[in-house]
């Protein structure tokens, strides 16, 4: 027990300590006009800003398209720039995080094609990413994701996203990761690969609209326990490249079943609860490195109304337990 105990201690020292990585998902602007990217997210003492430009796709389509129309404004890497200069000057860092967003379905994690449209695809992938990976080592860009949630892309050829890895280290050095979907983390084959275990942190801890504190760390230890024998495993702490709850009714439960029902009474108290129970109990462990809460937007002057049940912590009274936690050392 002794020998075990004294091993676990030192996988542990492995994998390094120091400041969390307390990150914001960053929604880029819908159209110019924004001066000030940076400054409002003081307000959470956030020391990590997730650019996530979107890569477009159409259902059944291997094309992979980028700065079209269907992008924000801020997706465009021009633009990215003004967000990145502010960054740095502020002293934050930035992880480049690419999404894959299908018209008129949204999830990429069902992608399915034939073997021959499989190539097709990759092929069209790897060069969107690597342009992505030119593009974080120009602008000194701290961390860099290779994927968002692609579930069936993994299981269908795991070997091929080892190679891609290998080809954005050729180019890129700073440290990557990739962000797997909360359900099939630990099915990921290549984390060896990486300096990071990404994980998209969409637990459904409860159904209920008033929860106690008790019944939600209740229901967080399994999964805890998981993700610390995952990180053991692989000998890699985990980043939350995703977390959050919506401000509503029903936050805490299968957030993907409510995430385009705008009618959903407002629930600003179990939003903070979801919160401070995960940072507590999930966020506070020592394996893992930090994360990215989802989601913040450019227009903060928008968000000064905070009776909405989107995502966003912006003017909710959750801020205060964010930056609560975002300042501790």
């Amino acid at each position: 027990m002794c020998k075990l105990i004294v091993f676990s201690c030192l996988v542990i020292a492995t994998l390094g300590f120091g400041q969390k990585i307390n990150g914001v998902n960053f929604v880029s602007a819908q159209s110019e006009g924004i001066t000030n990217y940076i400054t409002p997210l003081d307000r959470i003492n956030a020391n990590y800003i997730a650019l996530t430009p979107f890569m477009i796709m159409h259902e059944g389509n291997t094309e992979i398209a980028y700065e079209t129309k269907d992008n924000y404004y801020g997706d465009f890497k021009e633009n990215m720039i003004a967000v990145i200069n502010q960054a740095h000057f502020s002293k934050k860092k930035i992880m480049l995080k690419p999404h894959i967003w299908i018209k008129n379905v949204g999830w990429a994690g069902n992608l399915n094609f034939s073997n021959s449209d499989w190539k097709i695809w990759q092929n069209t992938y790897v060069t969107r990413i690597l342009d992505f990976a030119h593009f974080a080592e120009d602008q000194q860009i701290e961390a860099f994701c290779i994927g968002v949630e692609l579930k069936n892309a993994v299981n269908h050829d795991p070997d091929f996203f080892v190679l891609l890895i290998n080809k954005v280290r050729a180019i890129y050095s700073g440290k990557i990761t990739y962000a797997a979907n909360w359900d099939n983390y630990f099915n990921v084959p290549f984390w060896e690969e990486l300096d990071y275990i990404g994980i998209d942190c969409y637990f459904p801890i409860s159904n209920e609209n008033n929860p106690s504190k008790h019944e939600l760390k209740k229901s967080w230890q399994k999964r805890i326990k998981r993700m610390k024998e995952t990180s053991l495993k692989h000998n890699k702490k985990i980043v939350f490249t995703e977390f959050g709850y919506r401000s509503t009714n029903k936050s805490l439960g299968k957030q993907w079943e409510i995430e385009y029902q705008k009618e959903l009474e407002v629930n600003l108290a179990l939003q903070e609860l979801g919160y401070e129970v995960f940072f507590e109990e999930v966020y506070s462990q020592p394996f893992v490195a930090g994360g990215f809460l989802w989601k913040w937007y450019a227009e903060d002057n928008l968000y000064l109304n905070f009776k909405n049940n989107d995502y966003t912590p912006q003017h909710k009274p959750v801020e205060r337990v964010i930056k609560r936690w975002y300042s501790k050392k």
